[in-house]
């Protein structure tokens, strides 16, 4: 999972605890944070709290990992430094599309592209969609495909859905 992935609000809460993240928060709303290094897969910032600490976060086997050189850090915590560099770093770094998104993006794709120029040339029509797996591939993928059809008297129309998705 990419590092974008943890650096949510939910998820940085979830891992230092309700009042820690609001440490952090305040301290990213203060321009305590200086990101030195912002990288898909390594973030190192500077953080002013009592005195200039240095974090790192990055994504180890499916886990957020985090180092920071303040003392709750050291005994094993998760601060408010470390919440504040990935608020920061979150803000800087490009997130990924929702899947939704996509799926959405691809949809409106296939249906501009299966609509007639002109309504009045074909009638009335209706796009049907079909997701099918992927053969022949290691890893489960689906392919979506669309099908127009144009006869839309009766059961004309059912039947010619179904021969299209058979």
């Amino acid at each position: 999972m990419p590092l974008t992935n943890y650096l949510t609000p939910h998820h940085l809460r979830k891992q230092a605890g309700p009042m820690i993240y609001q440490s952090g928060v305040k301290y990213l709303r203060q321009g305590r944070v200086r990101l030195e290094d912002v990288k898909p897969a390594h973030i190192r910032a500077r953080v002013l709290g009592n005195r200039l600490y240095w974090v790192n976060l990055w994504e180890n086997e499916g886990q957020l990992e985090a180092l920071c050189t303040c003392p709750y850090a050291e005994q094993g915590h998760f601060c408010e430094h470390m919440v504040a560099t990935g608020l920061a770093a979150a803000e800087r770094l490009p997130q990924p599309a929702p899947a939704s998104q996509n799926w959405i993006g691809r949809i409106r794709e296939l249906l501009y592209g299966f609509l007639p120029s002109s309504p009045v040339e074909t009638g009335p029509c209706a796009v049907a969609f079909i997701l099918e797996p992927r053969r022949f591939s290691l890893i489960s993928k689906w392919k979506l495909r669309a099908y127009q059809v144009t006869k839309l008297d009766g059961l004309d129309a059912a039947d010619e859905i179904y021969a299209k998705l058979s």
